[in-house]
């Protein structure tokens, strides 16, 4: 956080509510989902070893795309709790790069931000950049 900035929450128990609800209940069909999947992945490993080639082929392109569906589940997990974690110790809706407060329409919108919309675009354009930086090299 920068020097001198201000800490705790910007923004009272009561403005927050709607937001804690979205995190609280994307929290939940997350948890639902990964339930799912836990089950879908049983399911298939019951069934046992595919005989045909294409049948082990689609097999195991299922098992990459449900491993890469929940890397990305256990991400967004991540965030939320975060955010919720923030929200507990009094330290949400405030820029982790700036210190200054999140707009609420911008929480409200992705409610897991740790970066007010200037600070969001600065990384995005560096990240960006350093990614052009990279080419494929022979």
């Amino acid at each position: 956080m920068a020097e001198g900035s201000s800490t705790g929450a910007p923004y009272s128990t009561e403005q927050l509510r709607p937001v804690r609800e979205a995190l609280t209940l994307r929290r939940s069909r997350l948890m639902e989902t990964e339930r799912a999947h836990g089950r879908g992945m049983a399911d298939a490993t019951a069934r046992g070893p595919a005989v045909e080639e294409e049948e082990a082929a689609a097999h195991q392109h299922t098992e990459f795309v449900t491993a890469r569906v929940r890397e990305g589940l256990h991400r967004e997990l991540r965030l939320l709790d975060a955010a919720l974690a923030r929200m507990d110790s009094g330290d949400f809706g405030r820029c982790e790069e700036c210190g200054e407060p999140i707009a609420l329409e911008r929480l409200r919108a992705l409610p897991y931000t740790r970066l007010c919309a200037a600070d969001a675009s600065r990384e995005e354009r560096d990240k960006t950049a350093r990614s052009q930086g990279r080419g494929l090299t022979f």
